[in-house]
């Protein structure tokens, strides 16, 4: 009895694993399911009993999956738990009076009827791959549309009593009975084949205009319309799909919108369709299954979470518009072939694995990328992910790839690339390396003495003959197994714990004594080497290396401490796979001038005879000279590390690697057909000449010490040589390709005139690939506080904002100013400098301390220098600004800014007042909503505004058509005034109030400059401030990651010291040097190209002399700079000091008769002499601009009907000077 007990027990327990608990999160649902009649057992129709059979309060897998008829019937809000995988055999589904807004239902293959009414908040319905789905009544819901795909064998379908507006029925042949009544429909799809109707009514559609039928079909139509009274309905036997919606996505892959469109929480219009708008608010998105194509994933430009996972997409999945991308993964896919996701600069993890037919991924740039997962793409041959600077993981083992260039990986502490076709391994400039693996490659040499804190390296199955890892004091594991080598010395290595060489044929001698007294290997492979006579090792260690002696079989091998070569190890013999190469160099005599030792004399290198280099040979040569030897590789130069002159021109070398040659000061290697030069991290290089090759880069920036360069006639489209040092020898030109060159400053002028003396006019030349100074630099930072209740500064204290910085040294003066933050950060060479802040009110505030000198490089480098200010006394000073975000066009909204700031010592509430012309320009929105909306007025209130607290208002309004009355045409002046009053009076009320005269216009550049104040600015603001904003659009296909502004300030006409910055779309940071160049630097912006988000701007103010006088002109210009790109030179923005009227170069009268004045509405110009009119502008009493018409050289009457009644002056520029006349408006 006991047994049997025991046997129940565990049947029982068996029984329970197999059958699975479903999930409903919904209580609704899940309460139907276990306490309600819902399952129909008899076929009858009607619900006999609850789901749960086996009354244990949960519904599993084997009850779910044997449930023919379910009935849902409750204020249910999720279907979750009700997939197809959990109730397989569902043949008829009725869901009814629930609270569902979108209902999707995939993959029931056996369902036939479904039943979906009464559902008040229904708006959306996604029916996918129901394939025996013959009856479809979804009738009153609140429907917006119906989603099918590979639902074709409906027959009966009511869907009437909803807002459905598109009906498309054209793919379903089965169709024979249709009910769409009393919706808004109004185009009918009914277009299928075969079946005629048995069955139609369509009536109260009031929108309904066409119907696009079978022809057999169209009789029945034309009577139901006729039945229904209905007229205007365009019926056809032929049609086309409807296009795109307004403001919608079209898509290319319907497979794909069905996919989006089953998640509830993106089509959040229940429209059916997804709108641009609507794919900005998606931020995580998962791809599987049938998808063929994600073309129209650009549009998704703020996901931040990617799945893509067995997918059938065959095209190139090219990710690199999804700039705002943290996590990708894709997995699983097995037709695409190439992934692009280059300067997705947010990314964080990749995951990219099992991806049958990948065979390219291109992600350079990926500047915040943290992991990488790459592993079993069996064709992954072309992988590039340089610049991933902040990269700490990578694991891309088990692919095809051949080259691992992991350039500017900084950070990096495990690198795993096992099983793949490496030949090429450039692990970065990290130090921090802990783990790497690139066991299974076809790897000849590598240098790891860089790696100080690794702890496990394995380079197993590579053919590497020697290894040097001298001062990696911290591994603790090496694997070295099928190797080439002879000789493994490790006894450098004092905390190896583990060490597996096995299988390398030619290994005769093991070095593991490290003299530590206790005990530290614990395991030791050394299985296969058949040729091993002996390990030297600590006795300590004996027990453990016996042990391995025994496992492996090997006979005769002598286990001792003494470390004296037993076979031919002591010197390792260097591999040289090129024949040419190698004979050149045992050809080396001390007569004919292959190579010099290191005391400069010509020399032999093979010293002993023996037909093969040793190291210790080859440690000896300082030169060589390979030059006109038919060479086609220089494999093994990289242990010549001695070398400090090589000279291998014209010969047949395409790859060139002296990464490895640290003391390498000159190299010769034209005329080779080179296409990759490899001399990452080498610094001593003086002369290098490699002109006529094929190369299309070269990066040089590391070259701090390069008199001589020569790399004319190549294939060059990028140079870097940005190195802190100005060659005394520069040929750059011929080099048709090049397009960008980046450069010191100083070399700037130079290099662009070798271009222009080589025809090269399309090559831009800039020093903007980093905003670091080349060479040798130090950094001087800090952070500014205004510290309000004198306690010291401190992180709770306010953010000191773009308070300038001056940087000075006996030479020069440049400055830098303070971020939103408050940092501010410098570069500069070694030196003495005084650090000074400067304050656009020195009498307001104190700031300690006053100024501090900092001399480099006997300081630190970053020297940090925090300033502290407080107030000094009390000064109450606002500030308002108004900047136009956009144009003003005729019948277009357009955006301003207003900026109001504290620039005083006390905190302050207030008011900001705008006024415009109410009568051309309609108010549209504004954030914050404003206090009073009356007419031309709006005004908002403010409250403990901070010092140096700026604040901002966003409004839009829209400006009258040409067609509206009264007309706003191009030309016209659009006035806007805006003023700010605190409770106290202020002590500069001179930028309390802002005018912005705008002048209206049609088409328009998106780069431009533009002086808020006007073109014709009053003479009171001599010496005052003026306000310039520039504005730029990324109107390329890729996202900016770098903007730069530059602008050169006359100082003639404005004080440079005088610049402040007032407001930007962006964060940026302000450096001005060389007297007048002032730079905005906009680094990692990352500006979209989407026409929504295209959009940037920065505004300053400036002084102008307080010399100029009346008649003064003043203008100004920027240069923008887009990455890599050429410079988009702005519009001259030119202003001019004028009373309203200036001087008469001639009568009015003479030449002009004005008529009618007064004048209502037209105002009529007429020539009496031969004269060219140039522009004309009218003026109110106030000398302010209120009409301008800049090409007037046709004009013959303006429209002045929207002017207020009043005087008014026209002036008339002409062939013959300037002349005004008054005027009346009526």
């Amino acid at each position: 009895m006991k047994k049997l007990y025991i046997l129940v027990t565990a049947l029982c327990f068996f029984n329970g694993l197999s059958a699975q608990v479903i999930n409903f999160p919904d209580a609704v649902l899940k309460n139907i399911l276990i306490s309600t009649n819902c399952v129909d057992n008899n076929n009858d129709g009607i619900a006999d009993s609850d789901a749960d059979t086996n009354n244990d309060n949960e519904i599993d897998y084997n009850e779910a999956s044997v449930i023919n008829n379910l009935y849902l019937d409750g204020n249910i809000s999720s279907l979750e738990g009700l997939e197809s995988n959990n109730f397989s055999g569902l043949k008829n589904l009725s869901i009814k009076n629930t609270s569902l807004a979108k209902i999707s239902l995939s993959y029931f293959g056996s369902l036939k009827i479904l039943k979906i009414n009464n559902n008040s908040q229904l708006k959306s319905l996604l029916l996918t791959y129901l394939t025996s789905l013959s009856t479809l009544d979804c009738s009153n819901n609140q429907l917006n549309f119906i989603k099918r795909d590979n639902t074709n064998n409906i027959a009966n379908v009511n869907c009437s009593y909803n807002n459905l507006t598109t009906l498309y029925f054209s793919d379903t042949n089965a169709l024979t009975n249709l009910n769409c009544s009393n919706n808004n429909i109004s185009t009918l799809f009914l277009n299928r084949l075969y079946n005629v109707f048995s069955s139609l009514e369509f009536n109260n559609n009031l929108n309904l205009n066409s119907i696009c039928a079978y022809q057999s079909d169209i009789s029945l139509i034309q009577n139901k319309l006729a039945e229904y009274g209905i007229s205007n309905v365009t019926v056809v036997n032929s049609c086309a799909l409807p296009p795109c919606a307004a403001g919608a996505i079209c898509f290319d892959d319907e497979n794909f919108k069905n996919s989006i469109l089953g998640n509830t929480t993106i089509d959040l219009n229940f429209d059916g369709e997804i709108q641009f708008s609507e794919a900005l608010q998606v931020t995580k998105m998962s791809i599987a299954s049938n998808v063929k194509s994600i073309n129209t994933i650009k549009y998704f430009t703020n996901l931040k979470s990617l799945t893509i996972v067995s997918t059938q997409i065959v095209e190139t999945i090219d990710l690199t518009s999804l700039v705002n991308l943290e996590d990708l993964t894709v997995e699983w896919n097995s037709s695409f072939s190439t992934l692009k996701i280059d300067n997705l600069v947010n990314l964080k993890t990749l995951n990219i694995n099992n991806n049958h037919n990948l065979s390219g991924l291109y992600a350079n740039g990926l500047t915040n990328l943290s992991s990488v997962k790459c592993n079993i793409n069996q064709y992954l041959s072309v992988f590039q992910m340089k610049n991933a600077s902040n990269l700490l993981t990578i694991d891309c083992s088990n692919n095809a790839i051949t080259s691992l260039d992991l350039l500017n990986g900084t950070n990096i502490k495990s690198i795993k690339c096992s099983n793949n076709n490496i030949t090429y391994l450039n692990t970065g400039s990290t130090t921090n390396l802990i783990d790497l693996n690139f066991s299974g490659n076809k790897i000849t040499t590598f240098t790891f003495l860089p790696f100080v804190n690794l702890q496990t390296l394995n380079f197993s199955a590579n053919p590497i003959s020697i290894f040097d890892l001298t001062g990696l004091n911290n591994l603790q594991k090496l694997e070295c197994q099928s190797a080439k080598l002879s000789k493994v010395d490790v006894s450098y290595l004092p905390n190896l714990k583990e060490l597996n060489c096995g299988y390398n044929n030619i290994l005769t001698d093991i070095f593991i004594k490290n003299n530590n007294p206790n005990q530290d290997l614990t395991a030791l492979n050394i299985i296969g080497n058949l040729n091993l006579k002996h390990i030297c090792a600590d006795i300590i260690d004996f027990n453990v290396i016996q042990k391995s002696i025994d496992l492996s079989g090997l006979n005769n091998v002598l286990l001792d401490s003494s470390c004296s070569c037993v076979g031919a190890c002591s010197d390792a013999i260097i591999n040289i796979p090129d024949p040419i190469f190698k004979a050149k160099l045992l050809s080396a005599t001390n007569q004919n001038y292959v190579a010099r030792n290191l005391s400069g004399s010509y020399f032999k290198i093979d010293a002993n005879n023996d037909k093969e280099i040793q190291l210790s040979e080859a440690f000896n040569v300082y030169s060589l000279t390979l030059n006109e030897s038919n060479i086609s590789s220089l494999l093994g130069i990289e242990y010549f590390v001695n070398v400090g002159v090589l000279d291998c021109y014209f010969n047949k070398i395409k790859l060139l690697n002296v990464s490895n040659l640290s003391k390498l000061a000159y190299i010769q290697c034209q005329g080779n057909g080179l296409t990759s030069l490899n001399i990452s991290g080498l610094t001593k290089i003086q002369r290098l000449i490699c002109s006529s090759n094929s190369l299309t880069s070269l990066d040089l920036s590391n070259l701090t010490e390069l008199t001589h360069l020569d790399c004319s006639a190549n294939q060059l489209s990028s140079l870097m040589i940005k190195n802190g040092i100005d060659e005394d020898r520069l040929y750059i030109t011929p080099n048709p390709n090049l397009k960008y060159i980046c450069a010191d400053e100083s070399q700037i002028a130079a290099i662009q005139s070798q271009l222009l003396a080589g025809n090269i006019k399309d090559c831009n030349v800039n020093s903007y690939c980093t905003f670091k100074p080349g060479g040798k630099f130090y950094a001087i930072k800090g952070n500014n506080r205004l510290d309000l209740n004198n306690n010291g500064c401190d992180n709770g204290d306010i953010k000191f904002q773009n308070m300038k910085v001056n940087i000075a040294n006996q030479t020069i003066t440049n400055s830098s100013a303070s971020d939103e933050n408050g940092d501010y950060n410098y570069y500069v060479k070694s030196g003495s400098y005084d650090v000074t802040p400067i304050l656009e009110n020195p009498a307001y505030f104190n700031v300690y301390p006053i100024t501090v000198k900092v001399t480099f490089p006997t300081e630190s480098s970053p020297f940090t220098q925090d300033f502290c200010i407080t107030a000094n006394g009390v000064h109450p000073d606002l500030e308002v600004v108004l900047l136009p975000l956009e144009p003003a066009r005729p019948g277009f909204n357009a955006t301003y800014k207003i900026i109001y700031k504290n620039k005083g010592n006390t905190t302050q509430s207030g008011s900001v007042n705008l006024s415009f012309d109410d009568v051309v320009l309609d108010f549209v929105i504004a954030k914050p909503v404003p206090a009073t909306n009356s007419f031309n007025n709006l005004s908002w209130n403010f409250v403990n505004l901070l010092p140096y607290e700026t604040r901002e208002i966003k409004f839009t309004v829209n400006a009258n058509s040409p067609t509206e009355k009264p007309a706003l045409n191009i030309g016209d002046i659009l006035k806007f005034k805006t003023t700010i009053a605190g409770a106290v009076t202020d002590e500069t009320p001179i930028d309390n109030t802002f005018t912005l005269n705008q002048t209206v216009v049609g088409s328009y550049d998106p780069n431009d400059k533009t002086c808020l104040e006007g073109t014709v600015i009053t003479p009171s603001l001599i010496g005052e401030y003026v306000h310039y904003m520039i504005r730029f659009e990324n109107t390329g296909t890729y996202a900016a990651q770098n903007i730069v502004v530059k602008d050169m300030i006359d100082l003639s006409k404005f004080d440079i010291s005088s610049l402040i910055p007032t407001s930007s779309s962006h964060s940026f940071v302000i450096k001005i040097s060389e007297g007048n160049k002032v730079e905005f630097i906009f680094e990692n912006i990352n500006l979209p190209f989407d026409d929504a988000n295209n959009d940037g701007y920065i505004a300053f103010k400036i002084k102008t002399k307080p010399t100029l006088k009346v008649g003064d002109t003043f203008e100004n210009e920027a240069n923008i700079y887009f990455d890599y790109n050429f410079p988009i030179l702005t519009n001259k923005a030119t202003s001019k000091f004028e009373t309203t009227l200036g001087t008469q170069d001639f009568v009015f009268s003479n030449y002009f008769t004005l008529y009618p004045n007064p004048s209502s509405d037209i105002l009529n110009i007429n020539a009496t002499k031969d004269i060219e009119i140039k522009s004309l502008t009218i003026y109110d009493i106030l000398g302010q601009v209120v009409i301008a018409v800049p090409n007037a050289q046709t004009v013959s009457n303006i429209d002045v009907s929207k002017l207020k009644t009043g005087n008014y002056f026209i002036k008339i520029k002409s062939d013959k000077g300037s002349s005004s006349i008054k005027f009346i408006k009526k």
